[in-house]
């Protein structure tokens, strides 16, 4: 008698859900999007809908394998995990704790991570990194510094109840498919889509305005924006005098910053900056980024970005 189980996609950290039908045997009979996943409801993108395909291939690793004469052989758990102690042991006596590095990777699960990092405290070390300190440190560290979380104020399906959305840096059609369906839904319902990208992505094609400034001049982007929005009046005064601190000291600095010198900085023709100042003036406006920005203007254009809602 065949059984279900539900799991999650192992690709991207959108986190889709799968249901995977299993016979008496322990064989997967069957594989489908599971409709009751609160994001993706039921969908899948290419990687997903072919991930089970993975179980099956023949030259997945299985089992530990050991460099001998510049060929690798199998060895045991026991001696893999014996010989890791050994050599962390010698290498600690020999140069100390700080001669020890571990390396994650994104697709580690949240306890998975918190155990690895145990591990290189009781050896000693603070010497813990993975490829998300380049990926998103810098939005962690802006969104912390801002908003005091380093982490999402927003969920997707808050996407369609938005009067207007602004992506930068990021194209959800090939990043995060099953996402495009929360734009598709706040098409229909009337947002409007503005996107911020060097690049006419898929995501671009769909949207209502397109920026494309010349990569790595986002902060004078934005900040000629705000300037321009702050002296213009589109912007929540109750907002700022209740929910935000430094106001002051934030308009004299963005006050350097024109709309004029913002098109010849970014390439940005003045007209589209204008139609974006006056459209993120409408609530309520959801922000969004992705690598595009993390990894171009890092720290200081996340922060001249969630600068801009409000």
């Amino acid at each position: 008698m065949s059984r279900s189980v539900i799991t999650i996609c192992p690709y991207c950290g959108v986190g889709c859900g799968i249901e995977v039908t299993i016979d008496d045997a322990g064989k997967i009979i069957g594989f489908e999007g599971f409709k009751g996943h609160p994001v993706s409801h039921g969908h899948l993108c290419g990687k997903g809908a072919s991930s089970i395909k993975l179980l099956d291939t023949t030259d997945r690793l299985l089992y530990p394998m050991k460099r001998v004469n510049g060929e690798f052989i199998r060895i045991s758990w026991n001696e893999a995990i014996s010989e890791i102690v050994h050599k962390m042991k010698e290498i600690r006596e020999k140069y100390g704790p700080e001669a020890l590095a571990f390396y994650g990777g994104c697709r580690n699960t949240l306890e998975e991570v918190y155990l690895f990092q145990k591990l290189a405290r009781a050896l000693g070390t603070n010497n813990v990194d993975s490829c998300a300190r380049l990926c998103h440190d810098p939005s962690a560290k802006a969104l912390k510094d801002m908003l005091g979380y380093g982490g999402s104020a927003n969920s997707v399906n808050e996407i369609p109840k938005a009067r207007v959305v602004v992506i930068t840096g990021e194209s959800i059609t090939d990043s995060h498919p099953v996402l495009s369906q929360y734009l598709i839904e706040a098409k229909r319902n009337g947002t409007k889509i503005i996107v911020i990208d060097p690049r006419t992505t898929a995501t671009a094609k769909m949207a209502d305005l397109h920026l494309r400034p010349i990569p790595s001049t986002e902060v004078y982007l934005f900040n000629a924006v705000a300037n321009y929005l702050i002296n213009n009046e589109l912007i929540d005064r109750d907002f700022i005098i209740n929910r935000t601190e430094n106001f002051e000291e934030y308009a004299r600095v963005v006050s350097k910053y024109t709309i004029e010198d913002a098109e010849k900085i970014t390439g940005v023709p003045k007209g589209l900056i204008l139609r974006f100042a006056q459209s993120i003036a409408t609530k309520p406006v959801l922000f969004t980024w992705g690598l595009g920005m993390s990894e171009s203007s890092g720290v200081d254009g996340i922060k001249s970005y969630i600068a801009l809602p409000y």
